[in-house]
């Protein structure tokens, strides 16, 4: 494989971010009205059942809408690869190539993620972890730039 040097970003991936943010909204919605329906049925234990479970998918959703959404919709950069090192902007968090271990992709519950290991324990702890469903790209394109970028790393 022929490594380029110019940086090699990824950006905040718009379907995923559509699809949690109507499925998310779908959840709310369908619970309103059985929220109401209870209510007026003078069943509160139950309206209140769900109105805790419909305020905790709105939470998710406005953190969903805030944290990938809007960056997507944007066209912003989630993750950058470089000579120097990688940049999770999903974390916020830069990490030089001279302080990775290992470089791993494993299968998540809904997507792979990526692992990056540090050679000694960081403000982060022992590894970031970085879920590649919130990225364009192929997963295993994605690993395997990454780890390309980290095994040509200059010394």
């Amino acid at each position: 494989m022929l490594l380029s040097t110019h940086p090699v970003e990824y950006r905040y991936n718009k379907f995923n971010g559509w699809f949690a943010v109507i499925s998310l909204a779908a959840i709310i919605g369908v619970a309103v009205p059985y929220i109401i329906s209870n209510a007026k049925a003078g069943d509160n234990g139950i309206a209140l059942a769900i109105l805790t479970a419909a305020g905790i998918a709105a939470l998710i959703l406005v953190f969903v809408i805030k944290k990938y959404f809007i960056p997507a919709l944007r066209g912003d950069i989630a993750l950058e690869i470089t000579t120097k090192g990688i940049t999770s902007y999903l974390h916020n968090i830069s990490i030089s190539w001279r302080d990775v271990d290992n470089i791993e992709v494993n299968g998540g519950r809904m997507a792979d993620v990526l692992y990056i290991y540090f050679k000694q324990e960081t403000d982060h702890g022992d590894y970031v972890r970085i879920p590649l469903q919130w990225i364009t790209g192929n997963d295993d394109d994605i690993y395997e730039t990454a780890k390309a970028f980290w095994k040509h790393k200059p010394q």
